[in-house]
């Protein structure tokens, strides 16, 4: 059974042959358990396409099948990418939503979260791919299908939405509604901070929260909506591959904030930072990273280029200038 489980998670099984997996798990809760335990670290088998992390993620699901038995979780998948370190949601989740929705009492909407200092990515129902980067959050119905396809995002979320001009998809966050048929775009929308909405490819609609604003990105193309006035910015030739470096681990920022970059950072690396310099806080700079690189080396290039400095005590952090 053991193995039987394990070609469900990897989709090496045919329809019939996964319906008789379910049947023989409906019933048996150490079963269930086990089927639990194998999808809370799947994640850590097909992750990113770097090939380190594939040999890496390979070696811990190897040493987590020798030692996760006993692991009790309550609620069937739902929670398991609160554990893996860049999450992949398994190809067999759903069905086995579906098939145990009638017996367990789940929330009317899945959520699905990248903890602080984590990405995810995503593979829903009717084939779009989401990416979420560290503190986000994304629900949808637990009625998501091809015909019904919205979806509610806190923090930021890459897109490559599956084309349905009949259907068209829907991302509702605190400041807009962004309706696109089939495309690639990047949205960043924090609370309490600016949102972005970038085009890569396709046509989106925008609506601002308020309805008052009603506008269509095109490739290449990035419109800004303030949190404090709701005052829209559009802008034009933008470079999307740096808009979403960060699925990759780096960081990108053209004319950015130093207090913006300070959040993401915060958000990475689960860390605090202080610009006591309003001044400060406010200039603007443009710098990029590289894959894996570390906090400090990432604040020490920074300095390289501005009259600023930083202290570090545990995990707070305050720049300064010098």
């Amino acid at each position: 059974m053991e193995e039987k489980i394990d070609n469900y998670l990897f989709n090496l099984l045919s329809d019939e042959e996964k319906q008789l997996v379910l049947k023989e798990l409906d019933g048996d809760k150490a079963l269930q358990q086990e089927f639990a335990d194998k999808l809370n670290t799947l994640s850590l088998v097909m992750t990113q396409e770097k090939e380190g992390d594939k040999v890496y993620a390979q070696r811990k699901y190897k040493d987590f099948k020798q030692k996760a038995r006993n692991v009790f979780i309550r609620r069937i998948a739902l929670q398991a990418v609160r554990y893996a370190a860049v999450i992949l949601l398994a190809i067999g989740l759903f069905s086995l939503y579906q098939y145990y929705g009638n017996k367990l009492s789940e929330p009317e909407y899945a959520c699905f979260e990248a903890p602080i200092g984590q990405r995810a990515r995503l593979s829903l129902p009717d084939g779009t791919i989401v990416w979420l980067n560290a503190g986000s959050k994304l629900e949808y119905p637990s009625d998501f299908s091809a015909e019904n396809r919205n979806v509610n995002l806190d923090g930021e979320g890459y897109f490559e939405v599956f084309g349905n001009e009949k259907y068209p998809f829907t991302v509702q966050t605190a400041l807009s509604e962004i309706k696109v048929l089939g495309t690639k775009f990047n949205v960043k929308s924090y609370k309490r901070e600016t949102s972005f909405i970038t085009l890569l490819e396709g046509k989106v609609g925008i609506t601002t929260s308020d309805k008052r604003n009603k506008l269509t990105l095109k490739p290449n193309e990035q419109v800004s909506i303030s949190e404090a006035n709701g005052k829209i910015t559009l802008s034009r030739q933008i470079k999307t591959e740096e808009v979403k470096a960060w699925i990759f681990g780096e960081f990108a920022y053209v004319n950015q904030p130093l207090s913006g970059i300070a959040r993401d950072l915060e958000r990475q690396f689960n860390v605090k930072i202080s610009i006591p310099d309003r001044q400060l806080s406010e200039d603007l700079f443009t710098t990029k990273s590289t894959y894996n690189e570390t906090l400090i080396q990432f604040l020490d290039r920074l300095k390289e280029t501005r009259e600023l400095d930083y202290e570090m005590e545990g995990n707070n952090i305050k720049i300064f200038k010098r």
